[in-house]
Parts: C-alpha cells; structure tokens; sequence
C-alpha cells in the first residue's frame, strides 16, 4: 500500500462523481480530496490516534502526529501538491460552495503544514 493511495481514491472517486474532466472538475475532486486529508489529519491529532491509515503502527512517533499518513513529510507532500488545485478552486470556480470549499480546505492545509513542523515542506514551500 502505498501511502498516497487514500488520497488517490478520494480523488478518483470524487472525479468519477463529476463526470467529466474538465480542468475545473479535475480541481473540484482534488479541493475535495484536500479537504479530506486536512480533516483526517485534524481528527488524528484531536482523537489522539496512533496508527496510519487506523491500521498500521508508526515505529518513532513524533510529538504531534497528524495522520492518516507515515509520517510528517508524507502529509506535508500531499498538502503542497493538493493546495494548488485549491486554490484555483477558492478563486476561480462559478460555484459560491465550491469556492467556499477551496478556501477552506486551503486554510486548513496552512495550518496543518504549521502543525506538522515539517523541515522538507517548508523547503518547498
């Protein structure tokens, strides 16, 4: 398994909900797979949850552990690489809800990339 695998089936899924693949559609299910990953994240380090994906054990875990991924990086790769397609979403989309999602799950990934701490994302960054 491969960590980015929940979040290629969110977005598989919720491109397949479009029905189409268009640009916009395409950003539409990945601002909705971002905006799952900051909320698994979220519920991660709220519920105290030790575990990737809910099954596996991490082997060093950090202070703050923000899942559903391995570790750190991992999450902080996935919110740089979803946070584009967010923001075109937040910015551009003719749907008032849509845009609301983009921005949200924007501010949801800069926060989550604060909590993580993670040294390669602000690298990128």
């Amino acid at each position: 398994w491969s960590p980015l695998s929940l979040v290629l089936g969110v977005c598989v899924l919720a491109s397949a909900w479009a029905r189409t693949t268009t640009r916009g559609d395409v950003c539409r299910a990945l601002t909705l797979g971002l905006g799952l990953l900051v909320t698994l994240a979220g519920a991660h380090l709220f519920l105290g949850l030790e575990q990737a994906m809910g099954m596996f054990p991490v082997a060093q875990m950090p202070v703050r552990y923000l899942g559903p991924l391995v570790n750190a990086n991992h999450l902080a790769t996935c919110l740089l690489l979803l946070s584009p397609c967010a923001l075109y979403v937040s910015r551009r989309d003719p749907s008032a809800l849509w845009r609301g999602l983009g921005t949200v799950s924007c501010v949801g990934a800069l926060c989550a990339l604060f909590a993580v701490q993670s040294v390669g994302a602000a690298l990128v960054a």
